[in-house]
């Protein structure tokens, strides 16, 4: 019987928003970012903000360039900021991949969002 494979999915708040922001931005840039942030309200929000967050790293130029892709289609900024290793790989290689070999990819990913993120998440 095959191994059911998991991938994890991010909980997120609107503090943890907050937390993200304030961490990742100067004192003086957080009212912008969060304004910022705020013109992204659709599917899964707090998420879609993070992951954006994610991907800008620190950078309102990158943010504004990624919250306009998530506007257009929130998927866009999701699997880059969620699962990169996995999107490392071609569609071909991945259908090569083992079950176990497939959720270590989605393990590594999740480890690696864990870490960025900074906190406990579920």
């Amino acid at each position: 019987m095959a191994t059911l494979r998991t991938e994890p999915v991010a909980t997120v708040t609107d503090a943890d928003i907050d937390r993200l922001v304030r961490r990742d931005y100067a004192p003086d840039q957080v009212v912008e970012v969060l304004g910022l942030l705020e013109e992204y309200s659709s599917h899964e929000a707090a998420r879609v903000r993070a992951a954006v967050l994610k991907l800008a790293a620190g950078s309102v130029d990158q943010l504004l360039t990624r919250l306009q892709v998530a506007l257009i289609d929130y998927r866009d900024v999701l699997a880059p900021a969620e699962y990169p290793e996995y999107l490392r790989h071609s569609y071909a290689e991945i259908q090569q991949l083992s079950e176990a070999d497939l959720q270590k990819l989605y393990d590594q990913d999740w480890q690696q969002y864990q870490s960025w993120f900074g906190s406990d998440i579920d």
